[in-house]
């Protein structure tokens, strides 16, 4: 189970190296289901600011 979230939580931050070190930091200090939670939220807000800006910059032209 903790290899499978491991690799969950790696996949959700991409860039293999450096995201399999924030992985492991990530769970480490969040728990695994933490940091699955973590990044969960965390790509909901990015998506919804990209979102914003993008409504944003269409409206202005």
């Amino acid at each position: 189970m903790r290899s499978r979230v491991f690799g969950l939580v790696t996949v959700g931050i991409g860039c293999w190296p450096i995201g399999t070190l924030l992985a492991g930091l990530i769970a480490e200090v969040l728990s695994p289901a933490g940091a699955l939670l973590a990044l969960g939220l965390a790509g909901l807000v990015g998506n919804g600011l990209l979102t914003h800006r993008t409504m944003c910059c269409s409206s202005r032209r």
